[in-house]
């Protein structure tokens, strides 16, 4: 089993990029920006179409 830390970099190898953004959209992952409140972001799939949700007011 690999480690998060292998598997971001068998990622990194495969896709040619460090870039968490630019490997999620190679990956069809959408990625949207949204009024969260406290949370700063979260993972959800919606009829198995995967959506990274980042907070709009994060850094």
């Amino acid at each position: 089993m690999l480690s998060i830390k292998g598997k971001a970099n068998e990622l990194i190898d495969k896709y040619g990029t460090n870039c968490p953004f630019k490997i999620a959209k190679m990956m069809g992952i959408i990625i949207t920006y949204e009024n969260l409140g406290n949370t700063l972001g979260y993972f959800s799939k919606n009829f198995r179409v995967p959506i990274i949700h980042i907070n709009e007011k994060a850094s």
